[in-house]
């Protein structure tokens, strides 16, 4: 049989119920247990028997249509088995370790959770996805190898009646996942840590949280569609808010006394707050949304250019006027964007008269317009108006001939002192090609500010500083780009998997939000390297920060990164190198009290250096440790669980472990 036949008949099975790569519905369930809370139950099997609801009633939304069952053809069966036995399955890894610990259902009481099931598997299998870009029969072969291999590599364990589990013959240096089998329980460690990527070790006490998998239906009371609302929900261990869609109505939710609200995104239609038992298991909540008093409107654009920077302001207006000067200081304020056609929504506000205007900055840019609110909803259209050229800045953007800027934002702010004031993006363009931007206000009596200019284009980004309200026009010049090539000297391999270059810009009085802390990469933006040389490219010429970065990589993404050497230089148009060699990196060893009480510590850097925290759990001696720190001065905080942290100074090196403040 060929791959191609292969793979339709594949297919077919896909679509008679098989899941994608093979799933059965009971390993779906399992696998949105691995998921965040606000990522699970959105595939739930259709098929499954709906439960009832939680509280039943003839006016609650109308049940969904039955799934439509697709019938798998004998002849479809065959061909799938037939071309699964050809896939190719990895030999599972073994050895002589083992992975063990004891479920509770509480840290606080202690009692043993038995006869739940567990499932040990490689993180590779469950979070790489198949490349979609793969032709049809390419795509369904690997998608099919990588889900049998899955199944191959996992050890699955029961819960005794003390609530200890044991995998044994487990490879020793293999990272795993540890979940329950059902999606009704959530796993968690007492340390806080994550269950993915662990070694065979004993992981102590980790407590089973029973889940209630709650599907909800919502509905309007006017019958009306109800494509989207946000679900907010609380109880005794605090509250969490999240969207919902017809498509993705299923959540994973603690059991307990709950309580429910949704309502639609604009405010228009919220339901009652409705408690819950909630209960382990697959359970339905129905709530009903009504209509509420709501204030809506859009801006109107005299032309079809893009508009950027806008909010909208409202006050009350009981006597139906309002000036701009009260409406520009007004904290009932919504963002504008084209991306929601400049639309907006101000939510259960009571009746009464209101006056709105759309602001840039501090420039009206509409005219003002008073609003009358009744029980139903209203709508306010604000048109713009043609707004003062003296009272805009122009900004002119000089780049190399020939060179096309891209999409180009231009913001123009102010700092007074060393705070910097809300930046206001550009307006419009002129006829001449500069940007129109309106200069943000200065707080009364302010008489240190500087106003700048920020431009961000394909060739980098730049600041230029002027007087603020003394000048019309600024000029932004733009160089040929530079690419930068680092050298790693002196640097391990297995150190240079974990090392990432931050660049940032560096110049005299920049506002401080700028200087950010350095970005935190993804796996797919700065994979781990084994490569000493590293490339940075598309830079404008300037003055910059290098850091060479040692990254601590959870399973889920980075967790945490600290600089171990950094180095001011001047970026110049073209190709530079630099060599950096590795400075004496040191090992911190802080030993803690004795006893059974889990510990978060933390080593801050002088300044605001930042800090990095111990992520691994204490060995056999109780000694934490800090690996890959350059000599100096530091804060050492220690915090045991459910107390009071404390402090001291520690030197890098040191002599002997530190002992952990109390």
């Amino acid at each position: 049989m060929s791959w191609v036949r292969a793979g339709a008949a594949f297919a077919l099975g896909l679509a008679a119920g098989l899941g994608i790569g093979l799933l059965s519905s009971e390993d779906r369930a399992a696998d949105r247990e691995a998921q965040p809370a606000s990522l699970q139950l959105s595939q739930e099997a259709v098929s499954a028997p709906r439960p009832a609801l939680a509280e039943p009633g003839a006016e609650g939304p109308a049940k969904a249509d039955p799934p439509i069952v697709i019938e798998r053809s004998p002849a479809a069966s065959a061909a799938v088995s037939s071309w699964t036995a050809e896939l190719a399955v990895p030999a599972v890894r073994r050895g002589e370790a083992v992975l063990s610990g004891r479920l509770v259902r509480s840290f606080e009481r202690r009692e043993p959770f038995a006869n739940v099931e567990l499932v040990l598997e490689e993180p590779a299998f469950v979070s790489r996805a198949t490349n979609e870009d793969l032709p049809l029969e390419e795509w369904l072969r690997t998608t099919a190898e990588r889900e049998l291999a899955r199944r191959t590599s996992q050890r699955r364990a029961t819960s005794d009646a003390r609530g200890e589990f044991r995998f044994e013959g487990l490879p020793a240096n293999q990272a795993f996942l540890l979940r329950a089998a059902g999606g009704d329980l959530r796993l968690e460690l007492e340390s806080g840590g994550s269950l993915y990527g662990l070694e065979p070790q004993h992981l102590g006490e980790i407590r089973a949280l029973e889940l209630a998998l709650v599907e909800f239906e919502l509905a309007r009371a006017d019958g009306g569609a109800l494509p989207r609302a946000r679900l907010a929900w609380s109880s005794d261990l605090g509250g969490t808010a999240s969207s919902w869609t017809a498509n993705d109505r299923q959540r994973a939710i603690s059991v307990g006394t709950v309580e429910f609200e949704a309502r639609t995104e604009d405010g228009a239609w919220i339901s009652e707050k409705r408690r819950v038992e909630l209960v382990r298991g697959p359970q339905r909540v129905a709530l009903r949304l009504e209509p509420r008093p709501a204030l809506h409107g859009r801006f109107a654009p005299r032309d079809a250019g893009l508009r950027r920077g806008l909010a909208v302001h409202m006050i009350e207006a009981s006597s139906g006027s309002a000036t701009t000067e009260t409406l520009l200081a007004a904290s009932d304020k919504l963002s504008l964007g084209a991306n929601t056609q400049y639309r907006f929504s101000f939510a259960e506000r009571a009746p009464g008269r209101y006056a709105l205007a759309v602001f840039s900055g501090s420039q009206a840019v509409s005219e003002v317009a008073i609003a009358t609110l009744e029980a139903n909803p209203c709508e306010v259209v604000l048109h713009e108006i043609e707004p003062a050229e003296q009272h805009l800045l122009r900004v002119v953007v000089e780049a190399p001939a020939g060179v096309d800027l891209g999409h180009t934002a231009v913001y123009a702010g102010a700092l007074v002192g060393e705070r910097g004031l809300e930046e206001c993006e550009h307006l419009r363009r002129a006829e001449d090609g500069a940007y129109l931007v309106a200069e943000p206000a200065l707080p009364e009596g302010a008489s240190d500010a500087r106003g700048y200019v920020r431009v961000r284009c394909t060739l980098g980004e730049q600041t230029v500083f002027y007087e603020h309200g003394a000048a019309s026009e600024v000029r932004v010049a733009f160089d040929a780009l530079a690419h930068l090539v680092v050298e790693l000297v002196g640097f391990s391999p297995a150190e240079l998997t974990r090392i990432t270059l931050g660049l940032r810009r560096v110049a005299p009085a920049l506002p401080s939000r700028t200087m950010e802390p350095w970005a935190r990469p993804t796996a797919e933006d700065d994979p781990p390297s084994l490569a000493p040389q590293r490339e940075k490219t598309a830079l404008q010429p300037g003055s910059y920060e290098l850091a060479v970065l040692c990254l601590e990589r959870s399973a889920r993404g980075f967790a945490q990164q600290w600089p171990l050497l950094t180095r001011n230089f001047e970026l110049a148009p073209g190709t530079q190198r630099l060599e950096l060699a590795r400075p004496a990196l040191h090992e911190l060893v802080v030993q803690l009290p004795p006893g059974e009480i889990s510990y978060r510590c933390a080593l801050h850097w002088p300044g605001d250096g930042g800090r990095t925290i111990t992520l691994a759990a204490p060995d056999a001696e109780r000694r934490v440790r800090f690996e890959l720190i350059p000599a100096g001065r530091y804060r050492l905080v220690c915090r045991p669980k459910g107390g009071a942290e404390a402090a001291i100074e520690v030197d890098v090196p040191s002599v002997g472990p530190v002992r952990a403040p109390e």
